[in-house]
């Protein structure tokens, strides 16, 4: 692919949203679907400011996923991650439970227009994607 897709990756509303209006074909940003919404809209308004389409850059989300068949399984992978810290209670950078409850979150995301997510690094991470394509995505 040339040239390469220049991805960006933050949420500083002076700067790096400013950066990513002018040169990014793709933004990514921790943040649960509220923030991404703010941090979205700053986005969109530099991209006025200098005369682009803010369509034309695809929105990622990164957040760490723990999930498993049941919210129990989900639990305490989560658990064996983070020391034995209680799941967090509400969507944010970390995502706990099972592929029926993601559903919720995967639309929250989609509705303030985050088109793909990146999955952290955690030794489970490949096992949390195919339960996801599996449980959720097809949805």
């Amino acid at each position: 692919q040339q040239p390469l897709p220049l991805l960006i990756g933050g949420g500083g509303e002076k700067v790096t949203l400013k950066i990513t209006a002018k040169h990014a074909d793709e933004w990514n940003h921790w943040g649960d679907p509220a923030t991404m919404a703010q941090k979205g809209a700053v986005l969109d308004a530099h991209c006025a400011a200098v005369g682009r389409d803010p369509k034309e850059i695809q929105r990622t989300a990164a957040i760490l996923l723990f999930t498993g068949r049941t919210k129990a399984e989900a639990d305490a992978r989560w658990a064996a991650y983070s020391g034995g810290n209680e799941p967090p209670t509400s969507p944010g950078r970390t995502i706990v439970g099972s592929p029926a409850e993601l559903r919720d979150v995967v639309a929250e995301y989609e509705e303030v227009g985050v088109e793909d997510a990146t999955l952290g690094e955690h030794a489970e991470k490949f096992e949390a994607m195919d339960l996801l394509t599996q449980d959720v995505a097809g949805r």
